[in-house]
């Protein structure tokens, strides 16, 4: 799976280990989180208010047991 995080009124919230602790709690296994060399950039209203900041953008692999 590819993902990347978003940003929240400021906040840079880390989608990716969130959802990997929930496949985790659900029987899959982690085997690799990769993070991509370009990230994404935020939202206009973000950069507005809070300024510019690259967000990470990984690859997920997950196997189920």
């Amino acid at each position: 799976m590819v993902n990347d995080n978003v940003k929240y009124a400021g906040v840079s919230i880390s989608v990716g280990l969130i959802l990997s602790d929930i496949a985790a709690k659900t029987g899959f296994q982690i085997e690799e989180i990769s993070v991509l060399p370009v990230g994404k950039g935020n939202s206009r209203q973000q950069v507005g208010m809070h300024g510019r900041e690259s967000l990470r953008k990984c690859v997920y692999i997950w196997k189920k047991e």
